[in-house]
């Protein structure tokens, strides 16, 4: 859809990229993440 855009109206607009250096993850968020684990079974049951 952008790209159609882009090419009919000669404007494409440019996304910044955000440098992996700069990226800041919350300190929380790997303990939410083993919260998550331990509650999720380890075997799903097969849909038929």
């Amino acid at each position: 859809m952008r790209l159609g855009k882009a090419l009919a109206t000669g404007v494409a607009e440019e996304r910044t990229r955000a440098d992996e250096d700069n990226l800041q993850l919350p300190e929380e968020l790997p303990e939410k993440i083993e919260e998550l684990e331990a509650s999720v079974p380890e075997e799903v049951p097969v849909a038929r």
